[in-house]
Order: structure tokens, then C-alpha cells, then sequence
């Protein structure tokens, strides 16, 4: 397989199942070779709401060994508001959607 030029780090084992199926021939299809990682360690399948340092360590770790690629993410807002900033996004959109009210 040649060298992946865009990584999406995934959250848990549905995510890093699914996204191949739906996007790799896709892709290919336009030049891109790409990869889909849990979030974790390396190896692991394992997934779910991980903190915002854990995903921080994988964007590093990818951009170390796929240099000159592209990062992205995949992952759902269940438990997000673990990660830092999470409730001045939740108050901006709120405020532009009465979101706050609903929940």
C-alpha cells in the first residue's frame, strides 16, 4: 500500500469499520491514499469518548509518521464535553440556535 496522504483519526471500532467501506475506493478515485486509526494506542480497537489529550497525542503521532499528509478526525459529540472549550461551542451555538433551552 503506498503511503497514506490523509488520516482520519476515528473514535471507536464503528467508526474505523464503517469510514473505509463508505470513502477508501472514493478516494482512490481522486489520487488519495488514506488510513483510518482509533484514537488510542496503536493496535487497540477499543474505542469511545477519549480525552482531548489523547486525540492531541495522535495528531502528533500521525504527523510524525506520515509527513506532508492530511489530519481529519471522525468522531460523534456523545462525551465531548470532557474536551476543553466544549461549553463556549455549546453557548455560541446555543446562542444562534436555542440549543441551551432544549437540553
Amino acid at each position: 500500500m503506498p503511503k497514506p496522504n490523509l488520516v482520519i483519526i476515528t473514535e471507536g471500532q464503528t467508526e474505523t469499520r464503517a469510514l473505509p467501506e463508505l470513502l477508501t475506493t472514493h478516494l482512490r478515485g481522486f489520487g488519495w491514499e488514506s488510513i483510518f486509526p482509533t484514537i488510542g494506542r496503536p493496535g487497540t480497537v477499543k474505542g469511545g469518548t477519549k480525552s482531548f489529550k489523547a486525540l492531541l497525542d495522535n495528531i502528533r503521532l500521525s504527523a510524525q509518521q506520515y509527513n506532508g499528509g492530511y489530519i481529519s478526525t471522525f468522531f460523534d459529540y456523545y462525551g465531548l464535553k470532557l474536551w476543553a472549550g466544549y461549553l463556549n461551542v455549546l453557548q455560541q451555538s446555543a446562542d444562534n440556535s436555542g440549543l441551551l433551552a432544549q437540553i
